[in-house]
């Protein structure tokens, strides 16, 4: 038998584990090797995740929207739709401003509707194989590598 998990248990499992994150902090990877010129800050790699909220043929670009409301675009359009899931490998360059920012590697993490039944909103949860709280709701990791990302 599936576990699943109702909306109400959604909106548990996310106050919840917005406390814990709360209390346990930020975690990120650092990379002791790189320093941006003229500070001692070192640079960090994170990774995010978000949908695919705009597509650029003529430009060959991908636009997508993350958990926090941010939006970063990449080139390279060829297999991205609308809607797709995508994991961004980040380096904050060793500043607090996430404005400049660079993408390392985007990575496709599927669609939320493999995860999602459009006619109940039931999230599988023995699929689940970790999380990461934000300011603004829950992202879902799950066992084949994809996420989904429930807001407040």
């Amino acid at each position: 038998m599936k576990k699943v998990l109702s909306a109400f248990g959604a909106i548990l499992l996310i106050i919840c584990l917005t406390f814990l994150a709360n209390y346990i902090g930020n975690f990120a990877f650092s990379n002791a090797n790189e320093t941006n010129a003229g500070t001692a800050k070192t640079s960090k790699i994170y990774p995010t995740t978000g949908v695919v909220t705009e597509i650029s043929y003529e430009e060959d670009s991908v636009t997508l929207t993350d958990a926090t409301g941010e939006t970063w675009m990449f080139y390279g359009c060829e297999d991205w739709q609308k809607g797709d899931i995508c994991s961004l490998l980040m380096d904050d360059k060793g500043t607090e401003l996430i404005y400049d920012d660079e993408i390392l590697k985007p990575i496709y993490s599927g669609v939320i509707s493999d995860y999602i039944t459009s006619e109940s909103d039931v999230v599988d949860m023995s699929k689940v194989t970790g999380y990461e709280v934000t300011e603004t709701g829950l992202l879902l990791h799950f066992e084949d590598g994809t996420g989904y990302y429930l807001e407040r």
